[in-house]
């Protein structure tokens, strides 16, 4: 990220939440989250493959800036998975525990539901949206949700 691609440093903008060997910073940029990775192996599954997932402990895991960034990541997955979204383009998605084997993780099932007993084609509040659609969507399968819900997502997956 050193210039942009007419060869211009950037000026006058933010620079946040991203991975890179260099950053250059032309006038007026504020630089916020970033990481300079000098060991691409540390931070990635993959580099030399282009898989630019993170690793289990990678230094960008859970520390970004929430501030302005996007709700989805690369993949369409949502943000966050931990405790803060991850640096970089990917999220980095935890082992799921599903000790009653439904598909659905315990830790979103008790964090939202309350108990492990409803299933995946369970719809707690009567929207029509399942428990699996609701955990897919990022939303909270308590609260009832419009059909807008539903297109609005979609929609934003389109998009990237």
């Amino acid at each position: 990220m050193v210039n942009d691609q007419d060869g211009v440093s950037s000026q006058s903008c933010i620079i946040r939440n991203n991975l890179s060997m260099d950053i250059n910073f032309g006038t007026g940029v504020t630089s916020d989250s970033n990481q300079i990775v000098a060991d691409p192996t540390l931070f990635y599954v993959d580099p030399e493959a282009y898989d630019l997932q993170l690793l289990e402990g990678s230094p960008a895991v859970d520390v970004a800036n929430e501030d302005l960034a996007p709700a989805i990541d690369h993949d369409g997955i949502q943000r966050p998975k931990g405790v803060s979204i991850d640096v970089g383009a990917y999220e980095k998605l935890v082992p799921l525990t599903d000790t009653d084997g439904d598909g659905l993780p315990d830790d979103w099932e008790l964090s939202t539901i309350r108990n492990l007993e409803q299933g995946p084609t369970d719809d707690k509040e009567g929207d029509r949206h399942s428990n699996l659609l609701e955990f897919v969507l990022g939303s909270d399968p308590t609260v009832v949700d419009s059909e807008d819900f539903v297109d609005a997502y979609i929609e934003q997956l389109g998009t990237h």
